[in-house]
């Protein structure tokens, strides 16, 4: 075991701040580099009074970073060890720190049983250590609303989430950009049980106040105006809804530039709401600036291309323009193959419509190959034993925009 002095300590406290620094500005790699070094120095010193600190200052903050790198094992195992260190130090607080990012690696890991039965017992913990009317307890319930978003739990996402903007309103007020990600979290709860007004309301609640804070040119505003446009369309408020698009796309375009994937996801959200509307010229218009802009920004077979090649080869074939529909319908099928484990409905949407298309164009070979793979699939099986319905239940507009990017 190596010996280390205090000047090792100070050592090791500056590679850990600066660490978090590069964590904050998106540098995760670095961060990881440098906390391990940190945690090096503290795992080896045998001075006990590292212990504590190694407990306090790095493995939470260790943790961290492993989820950003979507190392997940490692970052359940720094919370476990970190959570055993408080017991043994009968340190409250810092336990409730721990579990309560264990929790929050088990739901972004869709371990939603484990998240929730974290949570449950974590928030009266929380609220008897920290007081009723703490951020903690307003994140902490949050992150329980959001465990709460799948088949059968949405009112209980609803409750946990209004809990969590009161007490926020409470702890910041009315116009505070801390209300936002809760604002957008209860807009998609709202969504699934399809109190659209509701839904609205609170996407609109959160585009104002990230208008004020941050102005139109700013990714959570723009986050905010894809919410809206998708409920407006939603909710046939086509006008508005047109009104929204453009100004997601005025703003997308500064920020990100023509070339973009943000750019591609605008022009497609707003092909479609060209579709709803019967203007159709202008949506194949937009579906396919929508495309070319992907093919160009993103990698062969990249599964975000899917939606607006999909879209565009779906508008083809029910038009009849089975030509130019069967190369895009390809296409697609190559990339729900490669991407098969998150696109398993896809898939089977696919093989549906390529089936269809080669019908249509007298290719009865092709169809009946593709109608064998069809019969065959996994995702035949899988998606005939879940609900249509259940799955709508977790419906949330601007999925595809955040999840592209890590979301707010």
């Amino acid at each position: 075991m190596k010996h280390y002095d205090a000047g090792h300590q100070l050592i090791a406290q500056s590679q850990r701040a600066l660490a978090i620094a590069l964590r904050y500005s998106g540098k995760h790699k670095a961060a990881d580099s440098l906390m391990t070094l940190a945690y090096k120095v503290l795992s080896d010193s045998s001075r006990p009074e590292y212990s504590r600190m190694l407990h306090r200052s790095v493995l939470n903050d260790y943790g961290i970073i492993k989820r950003f790198l979507k190392r997940f094992d490692e970052s359940i195992d720094l919370y476990k060890l970190s959570m055993q260190m408080a017991v043994e130090e009968d340190d409250p607080r810092e336990l409730l720190t721990s579990m309560n990012n264990l929790a929050e690696v088990y739901r972004r890991t869709n371990k939603l049983e484990s998240a929730e039965s974290l949570f449950v017992l974590i928030i009266p913990k929380l609220k008897e250590n920290y007081g009723d009317d703490h951020p903690y307890v307003a994140k902490s319930l949050n992150n329980l609303g959001l465990t709460y978003r799948r088949p059968g739990k949405v009112d209980e996402s609803i409750l946990a989430l209004e809990e969590s903007l009161v007490l926020r309103e409470k702890l910041y007020g009315m116009e505070h950009p801390e209300l936002c990600a809760v604002l957008n979290n209860l807009g998609g709860a709202y969504t699934a049980r399809d109190k659209k007004e509701e839904a609205l309301a609170a996407y609109r609640r959160a585009l104002e106040i990230n208008k004020k804070f941050h102005g139109l040119y700013h990714f959570y505003t723009l986050y905010d105006l894809t919410d809206v446009t998708v409920t407006l369309t939603h909710m046939g408020r086509y006008q508005e809804a047109e009104a929204t698009a453009n100004e997601l796309i005025e703003g997308t375009r500064k920020l990100y530039g023509e070339k973009h994937e943000r750019m591609a996801i605008a022009y497609w959200r707003t092909g479609l709401l060209f579709q709803k509307i019967d203007r159709i010229d202008e949506m194949e218009s937009y579906f396919r600036m929508s495309l070319d802009i992907m093919r160009e920004v993103k990698p062969p077979l990249f599964h975000y291309t899917y939606r607006p090649l999909n879209s565009l080869a779906k508008h083809l074939l029910e038009t009849g323009r089975y030509n130019e529909a069967e190369p895009l319908f390809l296409e697609a099928f190559e990339i729900v193959k490669k991407n098969e484990k998150r696109m398993k409905k896809e898939k089977l949407k696919t093989l549906e419509r390529l089936v269809k298309l080669y019908e249509a164009l007298g290719k009865p070979e092709d169809a009946e190959r593709y109608a064998g793979m069809l019969e065959g699939s996994e995702a035949v099986r899988q998606w005939g034993s879940e609900k249509r319905a259940e799955t709508a239940v977790c419906y949330l507009p601007s999925l595809i925009c955040r999840s592209m990017t890590g979301g707010q």
